[in-house]
């Protein structure tokens, strides 16, 4: 969340790069089962490049695209909840994706802090 943190004290951009990840996310999983693991993969290598374009560009990008695709599930009253399934889908997902490093490793930062996510 470096990037992010880094950003958003000053910039009002970086809530709008996360507004504009979910929607995407949304977008894409519309045309996949958002349980597919594998599709999951194929569509995060395939929209990564969306992601470096509209999303702060490579480094930012990457943890919004994350953050954004794994938080989308993520709930304050009852954290993911009945959609915990679909949460370790996306993070199953990014992570045998054939996406860069980077994203696979904030992938396992999200995991850190939600452990449930690799049950």
């Amino acid at each position: 969340m470096f990037h992010t943190l880094a950003r958003l004290v000053a910039h009002r951009a970086v809530m709008e790069c996360y507004q504009q990840a979910l929607g995407h996310w949304r977008e894409v999983l519309a045309e996949v089962d958002a349980c597919d693991v594998e599709a999951i993969a194929r569509v995060a290598f395939a929209q990564q490049g969306w992601f470096e374009r509209h999303c702060g560009g490579r480094g930012m990008e990457q943890e919004v695209m994350v953050w954004a695709g794994i938080g989308q599930y993520f709930r304050e009253e009852d954290g993911f909840g009945e959609r915990l399934t679909q949460a370790q889908a996306m993070y199953y997902g990014l992570l045998e994706s054939y996406c860069s490093v980077e994203v696979r490793a904030y992938a396992e930062d999200v995991a850190k802090l939600f452990p449930i996510l690799m049950a």
